[in-house]
């Protein structure tokens, strides 16, 4: 009800509001029209006695040379409502007055001083009026109008006449008839504020139904979010978690023994398996370019290394074909830049991509130079197939192909320069494209980066770190997935003192009431009860049995930033993503050896 109470008050407001405006406006209005026709009674005037005389510049010199002059200007000063008036000379200074006319003669040069108002008109060329109120003054109308109107003779002012006129009777008139347009008015517009009410009323019930419906509306596509937002989530732990795998395994048989072919085909697998995971999570994010929720981080990184390593991943690829993938830097560049380097080696890794997939014989040349602008410019360079003219426009759109098999002679998504050129902007860069069909193409990227210092080595980490601290540590692992527990054993087994595997959330909730261990690393997605709850449990039980925290490790495939904040706030004190690197986690572990070695001692 307070909406409508309000909504009244508005209408009573309104209504006051216009009535006063709508007095001042006519007012106004009643007044300019008065003007006009004074300055109208005025041009009359000055026009009639002007050819009746032969023109006022004789009558500014001060002359008049005939009785008849003398008799028309007499007749001047009682003229349809004009009742007086004064002739000023082109300096302003009054020349002539009607009220010394007389039969016998006529008085000139009355006044020596210059008429402010007379100056405005000669000035401007054009007519002055004020309307003046002269009830209270002697021989004088209720209303007149004073009119400063210049006196034109051959096209230049010589003078101005100042035209009094009554216009009692004229002011009387219009400012009836603007006062029944006025009541005519406030009539029309109190129907048009009141009639109208109830339907406003109804509009507002309508509203609120309608709000209520778009409030409906709006959680139906909030949830379409969250629910588009889980499947990506999901998709990106069911494709890790593979990966962890492919990973995990292939960096321990990189420590067997292996001779030199057999150690490179184990890296070659690492590299690729790592670029296949940094292509997997360019897919996902082209989720947040589209929502606009995708920011670029722009950090100091060495441009050399990032594209010399963006050829090195894909060389295999080329020799495998019979390639072969130049590398040049045309002139000297800054060896270390400001930008997002993941996302630049992204784009490369897409062109290069392409570059290899559709060329069969020559080169694939990578070509690094320097605009007239000072944008650094790199070119992706093939001798393949080439892109028909008129498809250049559409292969940087989604899902593209083009019909003439440039990419579907090869399996692809067609999101590969899409996700390109979104980057590319994002970075504050450009894309284009320059084709010959049958000699190959061009891609070309440039970016507005800044030079950067070379950031100083870091220092050289302490031994507490290594493998032998692990000695004494006692880590469980709540991990559901077979493969997983396999890997996280064979990596972990041979350097800690304990390691025991717990199939779900619960069963580690269960077995930590009687053991504790001095690590644990918990995964996210578990049957029964899953790795949030489990941690929470966990904390409770610790609180209830007044026992100290044992550290707790996330260690899952949901590696999306809201995953890691959702580990932290369920009590965990550490995170890793899958795949997980032995590396990371052999020193992630040697840091809670020491204090875990102490509370034994």
């Amino acid at each position: 009800m307070r909406l409508h109470y309000l909504f009244a008050l508005g209408i009573a407001l309104a209504l006051v509001g216009s009535y006063f405006s709508n007095m001042w406006l006519i007012d106004n209005l009643a007044r300019r029209t008065l003007i006009a026709q004074s300055e109208a009674t005025a041009s009359t005037w000055v026009s009639h006695f002007s050819a009746r005389i032969g023109g006022f510049d004789h009558i500014i010199g001060g002359e008049v040379s005939t009785q008849d002059e003398l008799l028309l200007l007499d007749q001047a000063g009682s003229f349809i409502d004009v009742f007086s008036f004064k002739v000023f000379n082109d300096q302003g200074a009054l020349i002539l007055l009607s009220d010394s006319l007389s039969p016998g003669g006529a008085e000139f040069g009355i006044d020596d001083e210059t008429n402010e108002t007379a100056l405005m008109a000669l000035a401007t060329g054009s007519a002055i009026t004020g309307i003046q109120d002269g009830r209270a003054v002697d021989n004088r109308p209720d209303w007149y109008a004073e009119t400063y109107t210049p006196l034109v003779e051959d096209g230049r002012i010589v003078g101005v006449g100042e035209i009094y006129i009554d216009v009692t009777q004229s002011k009387a008139a219009i400012s009836a008839g603007f006062k029944r347009v006025s009541a005519a008015q406030s009539i029309i517009m109190l129907a048009a504020l009141t009639g109208p009410a109830a339907l406003i009323f109804w509009f507002i019930v309508k509203m609120k139904r309608a709000n209520r419906s778009l409030d409906q509306a709006r959680r139906k596509a909030l949830a379409a979010e969250s629910a588009s937002s889980r499947f990506l989530a999901n998709m990106s732990h069911e494709i890790r978690t593979p990966m962890n795998g492919v990973i995990g395994m292939a960096e321990l048989l990189n420590e067997t023994r292996l001779d030199p072919d057999q150690m490179t085909y184990t890296r070659t697998i690492m590299k690729s398996a790592a670029a296949l995971l940094n292509i997997i999570n360019d897919v996902l994010d082209f989720s947040k370019i589209e929502a606009g929720k995708f920011e670029i981080t722009e950090v100091p990184f060495d441009l050399h290394a990032c594209i010399q390593d963006a050829a090195s991943l894909l060389t295999p690829v080329a020799h495998a074909k019979g390639l072969e993938i130049h590398v040049d830097f045309q002139e000297p560049q800054p060896c270390w830049v400001e930008g997002d380097e993941p996302r630049l080696r992204q784009c490369l890794l897409n062109l290069l991509g392409n570059a290899v997939k559709f060329t069969d014989t020559g080169v694939v040349d990578l070509v690094t130079s320097r605009s007239d602008t000072g944008r650094v410019v790199i070119a992706v360079r093939d001798t393949g197939r080439g892109i028909p003219q008129d498809k250049l426009d559409s292969v940087f759109r989604e899902f593209e192909q083009c019909e003439n098999g440039y990419t579907r002679a090869a399996d692809g998504t067609g999101l590969g320069l899409a996700i390109t050129k979104r980057l590319a902007s994002l970075m504050q860069g450009d894309i284009s494209v320059t084709s010959v069909l049958g000699k190959g193409s061009t891609f070309e990227l440039s970016f507005p980066f800044r030079a950067a210092a070379v950031p100083a080595a870091p220092a050289t980490a302490a031994p507490q770190g290594g493998v032998g601290e692990l000695t004494g540590l006692r880590v469980a692992v709540a991990e559901d997935n077979r493969t997983n527990q396999l890997l996280i054993s064979s990596m972990l087994g041979p350097l800690v003192s304990e390691l025991t595997i717990w199939s779900d959330g619960q069963e580690a909730v269960d077995a930590a009431a009687s053991w504790a261990p001095d690590v644990i690393l918990m995964d996210m997605s578990m049957p029964r009860l899953d790795g949030l709850s489990a941690a929470r449990a966990l904390r409770h039980q610790e609180h209830a049995a007044g026992r100290a925290a044992v550290p707790i490790i996330a260690l899952t495939a949901n590696a999306m930033a809201k995953d890691r904040d959702a580990c932290f706030d369920a009590g965990m004190t550490g995170f890793l993503s899958k795949p997980i690197r032995k590396a990371d986690l052999v020193a992630l572990l040697a840091g809670l050896a020491t204090p875990a070695a102490q509370v034994q001692g």
